[in-house]
C-alpha cells in the first residue's frame, strides 16, 4: 500500500481535532475534501477509522493504533523538507544543541570545536534543558541535537540516538572537609548524614535513587556552582571527574576514598546525542 502525505496529514488532523470541519480549518481545506481523503484512506486500508457522530468524528481502535505511526511519518517528512531546504542554500545556517546541566564543559566545548571545523559558518546555539524538554524539542524541531545521560525511548520512535561516551563520577569534598579525617570504613555512613550538593538536572532526569545518597542534600542548577560549593566546604558532591580534576587545583577538591565504593554505588552513566530522522 502507498499512502500520500496528504492522506496522513488529514487523518492526523481529524484524529486530533475530533471533527472534519475543524481538521479542514487547521489544514486550510474544504470539509468535503477532508471527508473524501479520509474515505479513500479507509477504502485503501479496508478499515473504518472514524465513527461519524453528529458533527464529531470519533476514532476507532484501529485509528488509535495507526495514529502514532502516521504522526511520526509526518514529523519525519517535515524534517526532510526543512533539511532539504537548508541544503539547497549550501548548508544548515544554524542548529540548537540542548544538554543536561551535569555534562562537563570541556566535553561540550569539544563538540562545538568539531562543528566549527566541519561547518565554520554555521551558528550553534547551546542551551541547558532536562531530558524530557530535550525530547519534546526534538519532536517539534526546535532542538536539533540533544546530549543526554541515558536513552529511554520506545522501540518505535521519531528520532535516533548514538552512544557517545561514558562520564566517570566520583565522590568529592574540599581538602579541609572532616570526611578525610575519618577512617575509610566509616566514611560511607558519615556521607549519608552529611550535606550533599546535588545537581538538579540529575534529579529531573530521574536519577535521584542513584545519586542522592544523603538525607541532607541541596540541589543547584549549574555544575560550576556545585563544584564551587564543594570547594568552599559547603558540602560534598558526586561530580564528574573530567571537570573536577582538570579545572581545579588538586589541593582545592579531593576525591573521597571509601572502601568497596564500586560495590556500593555504580558511578558511570552513559550519555549520547539524539537527532531526528531525516
Amino acid at each position: 500500500m502507498n499512502f500520500s502525505i496528504e492522506q496522513l496529514q488529514s487523518f492526523v488532523a481529524v484524529y486530533e481535532q475530533g471533527s472534519f470541519s475543524k481538521a479542514a480549518q487547521a489544514l486550510d481545506k474544504h470539509r468535503t475534501t477532508i471527508g473524501q481523503v479520509i474515505s479513500n484512506l479507509e477504502d485503501e486500508l479496508a478499515v473504518e477509522l472514524f465513527e461519524r457522530v453528529g458533527r464529531t468524528a470519533q476514532p476507532t481502535e484501529d485509528a488509535t493504533l495507526l495514529y502514532r505511526y502516521a504522526k511520526q511519518v509526518i514529523e519525519q517528512a517535515r524534517s526532510f523538507d526543512k533539511l532539504a531546504l537548508s541544503l539547497s542554500f549550501g548548508e544548515l545556517e544554524s542548529i540548537t544543541i540542548a544538554y543536561t546541566s551535569f555534562l562537563p564543559p570541556k566535553a561540550l566545548s569539544a563538540v562545538r570545536k568539531k562543528l566549527q571545523e566541519l561547518h565554520p559558518s554555521m551558528k550553534v546555539n547551546m542551551i541547558i534543558r532536562n531530558r524530557e524538554t530535550i525530547r519534546e524539542g526534538i519532536i517539534n524541531d526546535t532542538i536539533q541535537f540533544g546530549l543526554v545521560n541515558v536513552d529511554s525511548r520506545n522501540v518505535i520512535g521519531s528520532f535516533d540516538s548514538t552512544l557517545v561516551n561514558n562520564i566517570s563520577f566520583g565522590l568529592f569534598a574540599s581538602k579541609s572537609h572532616e570526611i578525610h579525617s575519618i577512617p575509610k570504613e566509616q566514611r560511607w555512613g558519615t556521607l549519608k548524614s552529611s550535606k550533599q550538593i546535588v545537581l538538579r538536572g540529575m534529579i529531573e532526569d530521574k536519577m535521584e535513587d542513584k545519586i542522592v545518597l544523603s538525607s541532607d542534600c541541596e540541589a543547584v542548577d549549574q555544575l560550576t556552582l556545585a563544584i564551587q560549593l564543594v570547594k568552599d566546604g559547603v558540602g560534598w558532591g558526586l561530580l564528574p571527574r573530567l571537570v573536577t580534576y582538570t579545572d581545579f587545583d588538586p589541593g582545592d577538591i579531593v576525591e573521597i576514598e571509601i572502601l568497596s565504593f564500586m560495590s556500593i554505588l555504580g558511578c558511570r552513566w552513559p550519555y549520547g546525542h539524539r537527532t531526528q530522522n531525516t
